[in-house]
């Protein structure tokens, strides 16, 4: 029974508070004659305020400029004084405004209209209807299996999702039962208010109009959303790319125009709740710009919140963009945005983000959600619910072929199960009706039946197969009392995590409550463990750096030609000599297939093999490490920092509210939230930020931040390159943490070039500033060839070399130079002299390009020294050659070399060549 404060006047006022859902039944009040009310209202179509108590009765319904009071019989005449807060103009008033009527003394059974005698501006909220469009990702790697993770400790925690589902579960599959489930559970709080409607968009390649607007109460809404979301014909099937700008402007266009009167407040509340699973990769693209989210360069309209849950991609502009988006409607301190790597996670963000946008203009409030298996073919749980409730949806889902043909709901009184199922309240789908999830809504007083709403409950459900992995969620109509809770959810490593909490009842701040935010956190640190996971070696192939020895097709890396910046620049059109080509596919994935397969980024599918593939899935459970304490900051704003950020991943945070109202009497408020924690900011010490080589420029990093996290794949989109002349291409991702990006640089050129991670700087130099790959160490064999009057005695043999240098510029260098030659005599017919040589010299290395062969440079040398012969004395001399050097890795050339070698000897000079093979090791 709901307690409401009063007073015993002849001439009571009665405050009218509408901030409760339109489809909120009758309250019940017990007060004496004269007092003061606070009152829900039934309808917004007839009845804006009723009380009942006994034999007493009131009600108030429009009527143009004026009001007319109804008085139940036995109700003792009085004259009241009424203001209320409206649900739309009426008569001279704007529907902003509070009116009072004038007095008049009614008796029982009469009723009178009151005009209205003024008007006044008020600042609480004021009821609208409610439009909400789903704008749902069915492109075909929602074809892929719906991998779960579930935590180690069920029904506590961060539930990140249910147990794995049955073998051939997709993930569009998943979701579209966990759409249906959370239509089903909460059209109950819509469908009484023909003003509340709904749409479905889906997108893939491009966007459609699956369900047009209609009315929650419409019964064609349901039937279409029964046949889109089941697995027979007309059923969403997914295929294609991610169109998710063309979904958006889409479901922008499903709401209903304005009406015209220049008040936006008269409007319906606009909600956009957003499916991706996937990064955006048809256009019109969804960019930020100036702090504005565009959309193909057009700003989302004004009043649109957008809530989007995302199935998670390891790329954290993506997470920020999503965060935009969500914020764009003007509501960044209530930002909504759920992510994670699973599918099976979306259930319990869905339903609570569905809630949370119907709380704005009503009290639904989810108190409880949990999941398990079934044991055997039945299950049974238990919950206790404190809110101010008069209406209680509690339903039970799965995903697959299967059916919940039994469901019982009991209120346990003081030890006594009362039974409630088929008395009290209707199933949805009905019983007879085979179906993978029940909905069962229970509205009290129940006839008959003398249990309170509140209090324990138990449900029992049972299916036709074993152990199904099922999810059990309870949302009840709480009267008055709204929470909000908030944190920041994109941060960077080692900044705070800000958390938040406010808490009304009927508009009057709660300042007592005991709120705390328990943060969980990823097991190993996500840019780290993605970027040291291998893709097996079945689903991989890696080719180069090196690139082709002959030219012969465009740049290609995972199979999609470079931008035409690269293949203009001195590639000529042919593969990148220094660029590793790196393709990933997988035999059955549906993201691999199609549209998707083309369009998708190699770090995506790097993540989608490891999801699906190896145990990478486990560096996504959490283990709790703080909670963190809410300070009541004034005006029922609860406010706290974490500080403990140091490892990126995603962070789960569980909000949780206790306290009591005179109103409600004891409540307990939980919900969870999601943060990503990326990459902070760089440490250019640690980040291998190198010139790989300078004919072509090639740079390579691997970024590491302040606190040892890696950046990891998948993360072209956070790094920006500017030069002060020249241009840079498309950063390669190595799927490894490093990078590479080939730049476009005049001979002689020494630009000033910055580079940012996610905005923050990681040098700011001329190029040349950069640490470069000059040194090197090479290991050289072949054969020897004496010429001249040396060449009648002796014949070829071999020799070893060693050389170590350095490139003092590009294409000089400085080395010296060890080697044994050894000779074959013509007399004794064996390989039995030898000359030792030492001595050093200068290098000039040319990049050929791709005129003759593909990336190979030819270095120039000429070299003085000292020779030791084999029972000689030493002598100097002098050599030079020319090699031609192919790269194999970005630290390994192949040489092939020859090289002429000249000895001052007496009484004749010594001649000879060598040709072989060798080894180069840059550092």
């Amino acid at each position: 029974m709901t307690t409401y404060h009063h007073r015993s006047e002849k001439f009571a006022p009665i405050l009218l508070l509408l901030f409760f859902a339109p489809a909120l039944l009758l309250s019940q009040i017990t007060a004496p004659e004269g007092s003061e009310f606070r009152a829900a209202p039934e309808t917004t179509q007839s009845k804006l305020f009723q009380s009942t108590a006994g034999d007493r009765f009131w009600s108030i319904t429009p009527n143009d400029g004026a009001m007319t009071l109804s008085v139940g019989p036995g109700t003792p005449a009085t004259e009241v004084v009424v203001s209320y807060s409206p649900l739309a103009s009426s008569g001279s008033c704007p529907a902003s405004t509070a009116y009072t009527l004038a007095a008049s003394p009614i008796g029982p059974g009469s009723s009178a209209t009151l005009p209205i005698t003024a008007c006044k501006q008020v600042s609480e909220s004021v009821i609208r209807p409610i439009e909400v469009i789903m704008v749902v990702d069915v492109s075909g790697s929602m074809g892929d299996p719906a991998v779960c993770q579930c935590d180690a400790v069920p029904h506590s925690g961060s539930e990140q999702c249910q147990n794995n589902p049955q073998s051939g579960t997709t993930k569009l599959m998943y979701l579209k039962e966990k759409l249906l489930a959370t239509f089903n559970t909460l059209k109950t709080f819509m469908q009484a208010d023909a003003a509340n409607k709904m749409a479905l968009v889906t997108f893939n390649s491009s966007a459609n109009v699956a369900i047009n607007l209609k009315a929650f109460n419409n019964a064609t809404l349901t039937t279409e959303m029964n046949t889109l979301m089941g697995n027979g014909s007309g059923s969403l099937q997914p295929q294609g790319a991610t169109a998710m700008g063309a979904g958006l402007q889409t479901g922008f266009s499903q709401f209903s125009p304005p009406d015209g009167d220049g008040n936006p407040n008269n409007d319906p509340i606009k909600v956009v709740l957003l499916f991706t699973n996937g990064i955006q990769n048809v256009s019109p693209m969804v960019s930020v710009s100036g702090g504005n989210v565009l959309i193909g360069g057009s700003a989302i309209p004004p009043g649109v919140k957008i809530i989007p849950y995302a199935i998670f991609t390891p790329e954290s502009t993506y997470a920020s963009l999503l965060k935009a988006i969500a914020e764009s409607g003007g509501v960044a301190t209530n930002t909504e945005l759920s992510t994670s790597p699973y599918i099976c996670a979306i259930n319990r963000p869905l339903r609570q983000n569905w809630v949370n946008a119907v709380e704005s203009l009503g009290s639904p409030k989810l108190v409880h959600f949990s999941n398990g298996n079934l044991s055997g073919n039945s299950a049974q749980e238990t919950f206790t619910v404190t809110e101010n409730m008069d209406r209680i949806s509690i339903a039970v889902s799965s995903v697959g072929s299967h059916n919940y043909s039994q469901m019982k709901v009991e209120r346990i009184d003081n030890g006594t199960p009362v039974d409630l199922s088929g008395v009290a309240g209707q199933f949805i789908p009905p019983l007879n009706v085979p179906s993978q999830h029940r909905v069962y809504t229970v509205t009290f007083p129940v006839n008959g039946i003398s249990v309170t709403a509140q209090g324990e409950y138990r449900v029992s459900f049972t299916a036709n197969q074993p152990n199904l992995g099922y999810d059990l969620s309870a949302i009840v109509d709480d009267r008055g009392l709204k929470q909000y809770f908030f944190n920041s959810p994109v941060v960077a490593a080692g900044e705070e995590l800000f958390l938040g909490t406010r808490l009304r009842q009927n508009g009057t701040p709660v300042e007592n409550s005991s709120v705390t935010a328990t943060i969980y956190r990823s097991k190993k640190r996500l840019g780290n463990s993605f970027a040291q996971t291998k893709v097996p070696g079945a689903f991989i192939d890696v080719k180069g750096p090196w690139g082709r020895l002959f030219p012969a097709k465009p740049i290609q890396h995972d199979g999609v030609a470079l931008s035409v910046s690269v293949a203009n620049y001195k590639f000529g059109g042919r593969d990148g000599a220094y660029i590793k080509q790196i393709s990933i596919n997988h035999p059955t994935l549906a993201s691999f297939k199609g549209d998707e397969n083309i369009r998708m980024a190699i770090g995506e599918k790097k993540h989608i093999v490891l999801l699906n593939e190896t145990n990478y899935r486990d560096f996504f459970a959490v283990d709790p490490i703080a909670v963190v304490p809410l300070n009541h900051d004034g005006d029922g704003v609860y406010r706290a920092t974490y500080k403990g950020t140091g490892e990126t991943g995603l962070y789960h945070v569980r909000f949780e509210a206790k306290g009591s109202t005179a109103l409600t009497g004891p409540y307990y408020r939980v919900e969870d939230k999601t943060a990503l924690v990326r990459f902070g900011t760089p440490d250019k010490k640690k980040s291998c930020l190198i010139v790989l080589y300078e004919s072509p420029y090639i740079l390579m990093m691997k970024p590491v931040d302040t606190e040892g996290n890696l950046l990891g794949p998948n993360e072209t989109n956070a790094i920006s390159i500017v030069m002060s002349e020249g241009s840079a291409a498309n950063w390669v991702d190595y799927l490894d943490g490093r990078y590479v990006v080939p730049l476009s640089v005049a001979d002689n050129a020494d630009p000033n070039i910055q580079i940012r991670i996610h905005g923050r700087l990681l040098y700011d130099g001329p190029l040349s500033g950069i640490q470069q790959k000059r040194g090197f160490f090479s290991l050289h064999g072949g054969l020897t060839f004496p010429q001249g009057n040396f060449g009648n005695s002796f014949e070829g043999g071999y020799y070893a070399e060693a050389k170590l240098g350095y490139r003092v510029y590009r294409e000089f260098g400085l080395q010296i130079k060890g080697g044994y030659y050894a000779f074959k005599n013509t007399l004794t017919n064996k390989t039995d002299y030898s000359i030792f040589g030492i001595g050093g010299g200068v290098t000039y290395r040319k990049w050929l390009g791709f005129n003759f062969l593909t990336g190979v440079y030819l270095q120039a040398e000429s070299n003085i020294g000292y020779y030791k012969p084999e029972n000689g004395d030493g002598v100097f001399g002098a050599n030079g050659g020319l090699s031609l050097m192919k790269p194999v890795s970005h630290f390994v050339n192949i040489v092939l070399s020859s090289d002429y070698h000249y000895l001052s000897t007496d009484p004749e000079n010594v001649h000879f060549l060598t040709a072989g093979l060798g080894v180069q090791f840059r550092f």
